[in-house]
């Protein structure tokens, strides 16, 4: 683990944990969505879920398709099961968290990151299933800390002043664009600015960029409002573009590949070096402590071994299938490990605690 600034990302959220596979965030309702009268029923939006394989992904501003490398069926399966073998180790070792500790480390990460439990709702997620993964964060860490000499703040301190480049806060910018890619409709485009029509209005009536007509133009494209990116994220041509443009005005257009784009600038922010908070300090102090642990723990090895002894049985036949399939895999990890000379590293058992949540925090209040 490396302990970066805040160390994990704010909340990526596995879609089975949001509409109740593994968790209790799921709606009482039959179906989910209604088309002219046609019901979307929950089993089919489920079993689409399962068998998708090809997802919508982010990368450097841009939208993307990418192809799954296993089925998010199987991917949530062995996440929820390395959770439950987590889980079980903290129980038997007497280190699982209690409520009084739940709530103070959502207290705390709420405090470090304003929109943390705002994110997680959002995503689906009922108080019982944050409180669930919250224990599984507390559960790990507790596991990997057992033993261990705790860091000291005076060791925080020095770590912070050693690393200064992981306790900066990046530049960034918040801005709509346009991108279209005719002729005519970059004409239609100056045509309606130069009378007047508010840029959002035009961005979604001409904008190809995905959801434009939805969120008027907002970047990054999956958010219904622009908010703040990273400018160092952004695509080169992208990036200049930015550069060139004031804050509260608009752009001249660019070519980028094959396509027009125009953007706004709605704010921009500079690269700055944070003070952290004490509390911010605090929870940097357990994250080294975890990265020590690391090194004389091997809880993947802990999490292996328990999966392969557990009585475990599945009911779907093609999970079943998928199930054995990776057990085969994990005990080869294991004959591999015993030969003479093996490193004696296990294998990844599925990123142990790995309940298909990230629910660290960036902290800051974004």
């Amino acid at each position: 683990m490396n302990p970066r600034w805040m160390l994990c990302s704010a909340v990526l959220l596995c879609a089975f944990v949001a509409t109740g596979c593994g968790c209790g965030g799921g709606s009482e309702s039959s179906s989910i969505a209604d088309y002219n009268g046609q019901k979307i029923s929950r089993d089919e939006y489920l079993k689409r879920l399962e068998t998708l394989s090809t997802v919508t992904v982010t990368i450097n501003g841009q939208t993307v398709s990418a192809q799954l490398a296993e089925p998010l069926s199987i991917q949530a399966m062995r996440s929820l099961l390395t959770e439950r073998a987590l889980l079980e180790a903290a129980s038997e070792e007497k280190v699982l968290p209690t409520e009084q500790e739940i709530e103070k480390e959502k207290k705390d990460r709420s405090t470090m990151q304003a929109n943390f439990l705002t994110k997680l709702q959002e995503a689906g997620l009922s108080k019982d299933d944050i409180d669930k993964l919250l224990m599984v964060d507390l559960a790990r860490e507790k596991l990997l800390t057992q033993g261990v000499e705790p860091k000291t703040i005076e060791e925080v301190e020095k770590f912070i002043k050693d690393n200064p480049e992981q306790f900066i806060t990046p530049a960034t910018v918040t801005f709509r664009w346009i991108v279209v890619s005719t002729p005519q409709k970059k004409a239609e485009v100056d045509k309606d600015l130069a009378a007047g029509i508010p840029f959002p209005d035009v961005a979604a009536k001409y904008s190809e960029a995905p959801n434009s007509s939805i969120t008027k133009g907002a970047f990054p494209v999956e958010s219904r409002e622009p908010r703040p990116v990273p400018v160092k994220s952004l695509q080169a041509d992208l990036l200049k573009l930015i550069e060139e443009t004031d804050q509260n005005r608009r752009s001249a257009w660019k070519a980028i590949g094959n396509r027009q784009v125009m953007v706004y600038v709605m704010s921009k922010t500079k690269e700055e070096q944070r003070k952290l908070l004490e509390i911010e300090k605090e929870y940097l102090r357990r994250q080294l402590t975890m990265q020590e642990g690391q090194a004389a723990i091997d809880l993947d090895k802990l999490v292996l071994d328990r999966l392969l002894k557990a009585k475990i049985m599945i009911v779907p036949p093609y999970l079943k299938k998928a199930w054995e399939e990776y057990k085969s895999r994990l005990e080869q990890q294991v004959r591999e490990r015993e030969q003479p000379g093996s490193t004696g590293q296990a294998g990844n058992a599925g990123n142990a605690g790995d309940s298909g949540a990230n629910t660290g925090t960036q902290g800051g209040n974004n």
